[in-house]
């Protein structure tokens, strides 16, 4: 009996091993830029087309960068950003993620997305107290090969 359940127990992490390198090159990187949107100033490169697509939808020219941060990607983390704010991430069964949005203690937002390919996804739109800016993140995944880029919206 006890050498069946030695048996089973060495075939056992012998297929998870094999499994090991294929999960861990399937894994990326979440990056998640922290920009502040505001009525007045320029655009930060690399920011342009955000800067576009968020002017259409409301009244904010300015773009600026804040604060950059990444973590593996299916993605279980929590990220802290300036100002107080928290991203948790939990990877969902269906293929989505997870995203609560925290501010101090607060609970802003809390939803899940479809990160697929590189495309980013912008979430947010907070107000930052300073002369009506706006907060929001925009999330990427880099592919596997990828070593951490930054985030081109080009």
């Amino acid at each position: 009996m006890k050498k069946q359940i030695l048996t089973t127990l060495i075939v056992s992490l012998a297929i998870i091993s094999a499994q090991l390198p294929a999960m861990a090159k399937a894994a990326g990187i979440l990056n998640v830029k922290h920009i502040e949107l505001s009525q007045k100033g320029g655009v930060a490169p690399g920011l342009q087309n955000v800067a576009s697509i968020m002017s259409r939808c409301l009244p904010y020219k300015g773009c600026r960068l804040i604060e950059q941060q990444s973590c593996v990607f299916p993605a279980n983390a929590a990220l802290s950003f300036k100002d107080g704010y928290k991203l948790i991430f939990r990877t969902l069964d269906d293929g989505k993620t997870a995203v609560t949005i925290l501010r101090g203690k607060k609970q802003l937002m809390s939803m899940s997305v479809i990160l697929e390919g590189t495309d980013p996804v912008v979430i947010g739109g907070f107000t930052s107290g300073f002369s009506n800016s706006r907060r929001i993140f925009v999330l990427r995944k880099s592919l596997p090969a990828e070593s951490c880029p930054e985030i081109s919206e080009d």
